[in-house]
């Protein structure tokens, strides 16, 4: 983990009462490419409010957080022996006995915010729970799940549950009456919005554009996963091959090292399909763009937050949902008849600004800040339990860390 210079603050509460809050005083725990791009907007509000805390990587999570400059890791923090920090670990996959009481006697967070795809964040909020925690948990979809799933997760082990959009909030109420839940937004939504600010299109041209490419056309894609994902991609490659006027550069899926997509492009030789070069932030990249594809992604909606022309590309072998495609808002496309009017014609949907748009689905904006003065106001209130030697939230009947 990078050190800050400061690794504990003072914290003066309403009462008048100044505790030491060191940076595992507040955990962010994702397991989700998109967890953790939410996270990584919440640590940078949680910096600007002079809060401490942590930010934990876990399955594909812990290749984009791990150098972050709050990022803990639990097997070298803890000690934990399961590979929960490699990508392919599965979300069903529970964490063994030995590492749950490594974990419990090594942490001991006041306030606790998770993702609620795995089932270890589960255990972990069950474990943190118990310990006097604060649990917060962010569920990071548009669509509700079933009830069955829900309560393998980390939802009905929480004090308290973030959604993205308010179209949720009567089912989580009627399914967790008793859990305090609120909507804050999604901040994955606006981080392609920040990243903006950072452009300069002539360095980046010189650092992404092969010399023989410069001024043509250019289609950023962002990769994916799934068991029909090559057969996406391999149409891809041959409808880029039929475009020679065309530069197409992919990004492969976080976490991923794009191996898969590489090899697609050399069996075909399509000498206009190339990678991201590593050096490239995606969130800066995408600014190159005429237009951008995805496959089955949130960055989708992260480019329409960025006013840019966006595109959902999948073979009709599945039928995928996303809000802005049953809006009509961005274009799903399912043949290479759909790949060529989408490159060749007019962009033929709406290019909203991020008001409107927040407006229009009924989003809320400035979700990270929204979250992050959430975690510091239930901080505030742990730490003055804690002069008072109370632990609040510490219930009876916490569900078993195991389950």
């Amino acid at each position: 983990m990078k050190k800050s210079a400061v690794t504990a603050i003072m914290l003066t509460l309403t009462w008048g009462i100044s505790v030491r809050a060191g940076e595992d005083s507040v955990l962010l725990l994702a397991f989700t490419a998109s967890e953790a791009k939410s996270f990584e907007s919440v640590s940078k509000e949680l910096e600007r409010i002079n809060v401490p805390h942590s930010v934990v990587g876990l399955g594909v999570a812990h290749a984009i957080l791990k150098d972050h400059p709050h990022a803990l890791s639990l097997k070298v923090k803890c000690g934990l022996r399961a590979p929960v920090h490699r990508p392919e670990w599965p979300s069903k996959q529970r964490l063994p006995e030995g590492d749950l009481l490594k974990l419990s006697g090594c942490l001991d967070p006041h306030v606790t915010m998770l993702g609620t795809y795995a089932r270890v964040q589960a255990q972990i909020a069950s474990i943190f729970r118990k310990k006097g925690s604060y649990v917060i948990s962010f569920y990071d979809d548009f669509y509700r799940d079933t009830p069955q799933i829900m309560v393998k997760s980390a939802l009905p082990r929480s004090h308290e549950i973030l959604l993205p959009t308010p179209q949720l909030l009567p089912f989580f109420q009627k399914i967790f009456p008793h859990i305090q839940t609120h909507v804050t937004g999604r901040p994955n939504n606006e981080t392609w919005l920040i990243a903006r600010k950072r452009v300069n299109k002539v360095n980046l041209q010189r650092k992404m554009i092969p010399p023989g490419f410069v001024g043509r056309k250019i289609l950023f894609y962002l990769g994916g996963y799934g068991r029909d994902y090559n057969d996406s991609f391999e149409e891809l490659v041959k409808f880029v091959k039929q475009k020679p006027e065309l530069l197409a550069i992919y990004s492969p899926y976080p976490g991923d090292n794009g191996k898969r997509e590489m090899s697609l492009i050399q069996m075909y030789g399509v000498s206009n399909f190339i990678a991201l070069p590593k050096e490239v932030p995606v969130e800066e990249a995408v600014y190159l763009a005429d237009r951008i594809l995805c496959h089955r992604s949130n960055t989708g909606i992260q480019a329409a937050f960025a006013g840019l022309a966006v595109g959902y590309y999948d073979t009709n072998l599945y039928v995928y949902q996303n809000p802005l495609i049953d809006k009509g808002i961005v274009p799903h496309l399912q043949t290479q008849q759909d790949l060529h009017k989408f490159m060749d014609e007019t962009y033929a949907h709406p290019r909203y600004t991020p008001e409107a748009l927040s407006q229009k689905m009924n989003w809320p904006l400035g979700a990270a800040r929204t979250i992050a003065l959430r975690i510091k106001e239930r901080l505030r209130d742990r730490l003055h339990a804690s002069s008072l030697q109370g632990l609040p939230w510490q219930t009876p009947g916490i569900l078993d860390p195991s389950s």
